[in-house]
């Protein structure tokens, strides 16, 4: 008399390999269809090729920091349609980095700062009126000054806009070493 299940476990081995090859051939075709020539800098998710003199010089976010002659200027890539407030937090350790927000930017903009903590800073800037703003424009600048001679950066965090609805529109940000 035959060994019934002997059969079904070779059956059942044979099945399961055969669906796990598959699996691996489609999942590698799949990669090398849609790139021919894989290595990780190649992931979206990989932080290992990005350094301040690669990607983030570039100056891909929707707003980011230029430093020049102890101002920080802050720049936006994006088009701003109708814009009524401009909110940005800044994160920086005061041992090392101190910065003065001015209280007027110019007559079309009040600028309010929240300084709950000495680290955080909240920059709100108010239109009198809906502004377009193009791309390349300088939103808001101020003074810094390091009082120490050690590496240093200020993060750009939370940063979004407000139109004439004041529907918020979140921005993409990042950071300036000093």
């Amino acid at each position: 008399m035959k060994d019934i299940f002997t059969q079904y476990k070779k059956h059942n081995f044979a099945t399961h390999a055969g669906i796990l090859s598959i699996s691996i051939f489609f999942a590698l075709w799949i990669n090398f269809l849609f790139n021919s020539d894989f290595n990780a800098s190649s992931l979206k998710a990989n932080t290992l090729e990005i350094t301040q003199e690669a990607a983030w010089q570039e100056n891909q976010a929707d707003i980011y920091p230029t430093i020049n002659n102890s101002v920080i200027t802050i720049k936006n890539n994006r088009v701003m349609e109708e814009v009524s407030e401009i909110a940005l937090s800044f994160s920086y350790d005061p041992e090392i980095l101190s910065i003065e927000i001015p209280s007027t930017l110019n007559d079309i903009v009040s600028i309010t700062t929240l300084e709950n903590t000495p680290w955080f800073t909240t920059v709100i800037m108010k239109y009198l009126s809906p502004q377009n703003i193009e791309t390349q424009t300088e939103l808001l600048k101020f003074k810094y000054t390091l009082s120490q001679d050690k590496t240093t950066q200020l993060n750009l965090i939370n940063t979004n806009f407000s139109d004439i609805d004041w529907k918020k529109y979140l921005l993409s940000s990042q950071w300036v070493i000093f």
